[in-house]
Order: C-alpha cells, then structure tokens, then sequence
C-alpha cells in the first residue's frame, strides 16, 4: 500500500529529534518541495515545527486536533483505524459511518469529527457534543454474529473503554448498563450501536462513542452539570484527544477480537468487576412504562435482570436506567 505522506512525516517527526527532508522525500519517491508544503501544512493546522538548513526539521508541540494523520501516529492497531474519516463538521458521525458502510467500507473504518449538528444517543436522544473539547466518533463493525447477540457489542465496548480511561488516566470509572461510563455516578461517556440486517444476519453495527475529555466545569450546560464529567474535571489536565482515540481503538479492537474468539462470557466477567449496576435500586424507563426494582445481575445474553417490586424475577434487554442507593 503507498504510504500517504503526511501519515509518514508525521510518525518521522514524533519518533525523532530531527528528520531530514531529502531523507523523506527519497524515502516516499517525491520531492524536497513537497516535503516543504506538507510541512507549512502541519504548521497551519497548529504543529509547532522548527527548521534548520543542516538538521531539518524538528517537532517541538503538537496541537489537540483529530486529523487522521496524527490519529495514526498514535496508533497500535491491525484492524481499527486502518481508514479514518475526519470531518470539521458533520450532522452525525452515525450518519455518514452507515452511508460509507452501504457503499461497502471496510471493517474497522473510522468516522471522527470536530463538530456534530445532530449527534445522538440511544434512542434517538441528542447527545452533548462540545466541539474540540469532546471526542465522537463511529467504527464500522462486521462481525460474525447473530441478530439477538447486537446488544453485547455496548457491552463489550464498555468494558474496552473503561480498560482504557482507568489504565490512561487511573480513574476509577464504573459501567451503566447497558451504554454508558461514569465516575461518581456521572456520565463520562456514551455507546451506541446501529444494525443493518434482517432475522437471520448482519450487514453491519455503527458503534458510535462519545466522551467528554477536555470540558472544563462552565463547558458542561447547565441542566446537566451534576449528572455529567469529563476528564478535565475529574484530573485536572488536558489531554491530546487524537493519542485517547488510539488508545481506545486499541482496547477496543483486543476485546472485539476476544468476543469474537471466545464468546460474551470473558466479556460478563470483566464487565461485572466494573459496573456500577448490579445490587442497586434502579428504575428502568422503557417506551411506555417503567419498572422499580433492583438490578440483581445481566445474564449470558447481556439481558439486565432485575428482582421487581412485586418480587417476580424480569430479564430487561432495552430501556434507560436511573441508578438509585449503593448498598
């Protein structure tokens, strides 16, 4: 595969002190000059890049942006990333991930972007996307499933994105079920997964995922300040956006690739030891009505089951939660 240049001059600059440019421009088989305006490329879009006549050139800061080429940079993946699609501004990275999906783009395609006009949440809610602050962004999945095993995939990517917050950043993040990442109880961060497909397979899964990273307190509105964070307020640093998305994609592709090896059960396990779900009170509000019961544990398929009111034993497979008392 050709290697696209600014991927490559941007891995050389991050990997070295100094990077000549006739060495990269003998090394991609194209010229000094454009070497030159790859360079004054990277310094428009905020890369702080020295020059020296004997020594070339020097990367001295890297701005928290979300093109491709930095995401790659970062990248430790075979499958995820290999294709990102990055948009300053788009209704929704769900949107344009299923329309890439149905013109036949690979698994594993990424769809990522600054601004979201109608970014939306499980079923069909606005989702809070603070441009060049949050991250959003939707993966294209093909995986070799059944219909009834779709709502395992927000559990598995749960389980991929607490991995990665408490090993990046040591929070104690907790999981929701069935799609969402808190930390004392507010949200962090949301999942959403889109099928394509009818009773007997599937064409495609959009996993979408939000998270709020560098919003500071006055960045959250007002109706939802104390129900949601953000990695900013919870370490009080700010943090390169572009390297958090490789390292999910890397978390994420290793519990993918066990899902689908081994099944939902080392999924459940490692879900278990992090949720913050299981022997609380909670509400489920469904299309209709809602159910008060206590969550008592999800099973095999990734159902909720919860002890009701009445006592009676209810497996739920769909539905907001509203996590009530900690035992």
């Amino acid at each position: 595969m050709k290697k696209d240049p600014l991927d490559h001059i941007l891995v050389e600059l991050k990997d070295k002190e100094w990077v000549s440019g006739e060495e990269i421009a003998k090394s991609l088989n194209i010229s000094r000059t454009w070497i030159w305006n790859h360079i004054n490329k990277l310094k428009k879009m905020g890369f702080n890049i020295s020059s020296s006549a004997k020594k070339g050139y020097r990367l001295i800061d890297i701005p928290d942006v979300l093109i491709p080429s930095l995401i790659k940079s970062y990248l430790q993946t075979q499958l995820l990333g290999n294709n990102i699609h990055f948009f300053e501004q788009i209704d929704s990275t769900q949107n344009k991930a299923r329309e890439l999906a149905e013109q036949g783009a690979l698994e594993g395609t990424v769809v990522v972007c600054e601004s979201q006009t109608k970014g939306r949440g499980r079923r069909g809610r606005n989702w809070i996307h603070i441009p060049y602050k949050s991250i959003a962004f939707s993966i294209i999945l093909r995986p070799p499933l059944i219909p009834s095993q779709v709502m395992q995939l927000p559990l598995m990517a749960g389980v991929a994105l607490a991995d990665t917050i408490r090993g990046v950043f040591k929070l104690n993040c907790s999981l929701k079920w069935p799609n969402d990442l808190l930390i004392k109880d507010k949200k962090l961060a949301g999942i959403l997964a889109e099928i394509s497909g009818d009773s007997e397979e599937i064409n495609y899964i959009i996993l979408g995922i939000g998270i709020n990273v560098n919003s500071s307190p006055q960045d959250i509105p007002n109706d939802i300040k104390d129900i949601a964070t953000s990695i900013f307020i919870e370490t009080q640093n700010n943090y390169l956006r572009a390297e958090l998305i490789a390292h999910i994609l890397k978390k994420l592709e290793y519990w993918y690739n066990l899902y689908i090896k081994e099944g939902f059960l080392p999924i459940k396990k490692k879900w278990m030891e992090m949720n913050a779900t299981i022997g609380r009170d909670v509400i489920i509000f469904l299309k209709d009505k809602k159910i008060n019961g206590k969550a008592t544990e999800i099973d095999n398929v990734g159902n909720l089951v919860i002890l009701d009111e009445s006592g009676f034993r209810q497996k739920v497979f769909y539905g907001d939660v509203s996590l009530r008392n900690k035992e």
